[in-house]
């Protein structure tokens, strides 16, 4: 598919789709997530995975719906892993940070003890990962500020070039 940014420019996205769907009358949103799951087991390439929006997300948040909760529960858990693997790659000791809509719109799942488990399920390195501090920004607008900030301090104390 072609999606086209708000500058017009097109972008092609050939990894990603969006299913709208409602329950047939006397199927509960429980019921037709566990369809969903069990067909996106049985059609989907290795690899690719399905997210969840709206009541359903809702549903697993408040713990309504089983399913949904184990979905969040290994998704947060696969999450606490990779932040982990970042912190270890970039040898983070200042600090991991973690923006964008998924942990900010998961707050109480990202809190859950299944994060910081699999994030420090690292091995001997277990010891540096406990020292290093993890947030979650909730701020939407941190990385337009950051960009702001970064060319703000560059035309500032950038040095006049000489010809």
């Amino acid at each position: 598919s072609t999606v086209y940014g708000s500058d017009g420019t097109a972008n092609i996205n050939l990894n990603s789709g969006t299913l709208q769907g409602i329950p047939i009358p006397g199927t509960t949103l429980g019921q037709a997530l566990e369809f969903l799951n069990a067909k996106a087991k049985e059609i989907l390439p290795r690899g690719f995975n399905v997210d969840y929006m709206g009541e359903l997300r809702q549903l697993a948040q408040e713990g309504k719906a089983a399913i949904c909760d184990q979905t969040l529960s290994i998704f947060v858990s696969i999450y606490g892993a990779e932040t982990g693997n970042c912190a270890l790659n970039f040898l983070s000791t200042g600090g991991i940070f973690i923006g964008g809509s998924v942990a900010a719109k998961n707050v109480s799942k990202m809190k859950d003890p299944i994060f910081m488990e699999s994030f420090l399920d690292k091995g001997r390195m277990v010891d540096l990962l406990k020292e290093i501090p993890v947030t979650i920004v909730l701020n939407d607008d941190s990385g337009i500020i950051g960009a702001a900030r970064y060319t703000l301090i560059e035309k500032a104390f950038r040095t006049a070039k000489r010809a």
